[in-house]
């Protein structure tokens, strides 16, 4: 969500309106008459650049906002791969688990079978026991000795001690594999025990993981409550900024308005000033500045604007624009040269106008009479204040890249009648 306010909306064209109207230029009580504007306008201007000021600030705040929020949904989606890892392994333990208990089955199984062959065979045993118990041993002596034949004898011998052989082989062969069965299901249950642990553990992480997601998501929706809270500041602080803007249309309006006024009744007044005088119409008294600046806008005398070539980087004409902002229309020629280069007047004149615009940035305005105009945006520094009177040559500023620009560059515009015209009809490098 990233937001560049640009105040492009301040009306430079206003200004060049009034200056480039094809007025003379402004008689003294004129000038005297529209200082209370003048004011007025610096004021405006100055609650402008406040506006600015605290807009760029919570731009960045509101930056910083976006930038937390981005770091904690990106946190939040590898909180989410966690827990669909874990997720997965909990899902792998269950079957584990699920798998470990069968086996423990078959063996208990076994276990029980083989405990109730041991009881069968414990209990034929008992009852063999108990037939010799009854009958005394005399039972197994006459068997033996009742025999037919030595032959016969040998058998039934043979065969009394083989039963017990057998007996006691089939016990111990039980008894063994029921040690077995008993180990292998101690060591079942341990497992399952322990597959239980880990998916128990799991689970735990698992729930801890989701508690911190949803901590996450608190956060997340704090920080959507001060985004709209700071991007609302913004929008009221760029409503200032506009409305200052309007305020000096408003006020530089007013002044031309005013200025007109005053030259119009200066011009009635002009005749009736000559006649009284005895129809002198001698040049003695008048501004050296404003007699040079004629004959400059006469002969078409200006100068390149700096003291060095430079580089024309954008020419007078129709062009891409090439930042946000800029016009695809170029009323003038940028001449690209390192930042702090001197700008110098490219003809003695009168400054008008000397003054930041969000658009033009610092820039200058200078009269040459006969309704010819130069100006220079962008400066990084301005050396001239409206009034001043200045030559041909003289310093006025230092190339910059404030305003809508995108690097040190000077923008040099001539008007003639108020129309912007080529510069290089009046000037060459």
């Amino acid at each position: 969500m990233k937001r560049k306010i640009l105040a492009i909306s301040f009306v430079i064209s206003l200004v060049f309106a009034y200056c480039l109207s094809g007025l003379q230029q402004p008689s003294a009580q004129a000038e005297e008459s529209t200082t209370d504007y003048d004011q007025q306008i610096r004021q405006a201007e100055e609650e402008k650049k406040k506006a600015e000021s605290r807009l760029e600030s919570l731009e960045k705040d509101l930056k910083e906002l976006e930038d937390s929020k981005g770091d904690i949904l990106k946190y939040i989606k590898k909180v989410d791969k966690k827990i669909e890892k874990i997720s997965n392994t909990i899902s792998g333990l269950k079957k584990q688990i699920e798998t470990s208990r069968k086996e423990l089955a078959k063996i208990q199984e076994e276990c029980s079978q083989l405990q109730e062959k041991q009881n069968e065979q414990y209990e034929i045993m008992k009852k063999r026991i108990k037939y010799m118990y009854e009958n005394g041993e005399e039972g197994y002596v006459e068997a033996i000795f009742s025999a037919s034949s030595f032959a016969d004898f040998l058998s039934r011998s043979e065969y009394v001690q083989k039963i017990s052989e057998y007996d006691a082989n089939v016990f111990a062969e039980y008894s063994k594999r029921m040690t077995e069965i008993e180990h292998s299901q101690s060591l079942m249950e341990a497992k399952v025990d322990e597959i239980c642990s880990l998916q128990d553990e799991a689970v735990a992480d698992q729930d801890s993981l989701k508690k911190l997601k949803t901590s996450k998501k608190d956060e997340v929706k704090k920080l959507n409550s001060a985004i709209s809270v700071t991007d609302k500041r913004v929008q009221t602080y760029n409503a200032q900024v506009a409305k200052q803007e309007q305020k000096v249309e408003a006020l530089l309006l007013q002044k031309q308005q005013e200025i007109q006024k005053k030259e119009a009744e200066a011009a009635k007044k002009a005749p009736q000033s000559a006649q009284a005088s005895g129809g002198n119409t001698s040049t003695d008294g008048a501004d050296p500045a404003a007699s040079n600046a004629s004959y400059a806008a006469n002969t078409g005398e200006l100068r390149w604007p700096l003291n060095v070539s430079g580089r024309i980087s954008s020419k007078f004409g129709s062009r891409t624009s090439p930042t946000e902002g800029a016009s695809t229309y170029h009323k003038g020629l940028d001449i690209a040269v390192s930042s702090g280069t001197p700008i110098i007047a490219s003809g003695a004149g009168k400054v008008v106008t000397a003054t930041y615009s969000s658009s033009a940035g610092n820039y200058i305005m200078i009269y040459h009479g006969n309704s010819l105009y130069t100006v220079y945006m962008h400066c990084s520094k301005l050396s001239v204040k409206v009034g001043d009177t200045v030559k041909q040559g003289d310093v006025i500023g230092n190339v910059g890249s404030t305003g809508v620009s995108t690097g040190p560059h000077l923008h040099f515009g001539v008007t003639v009648n108020g129309n912007y015209v080529n510069p290089l009809n009046y000037v060459s490098q």
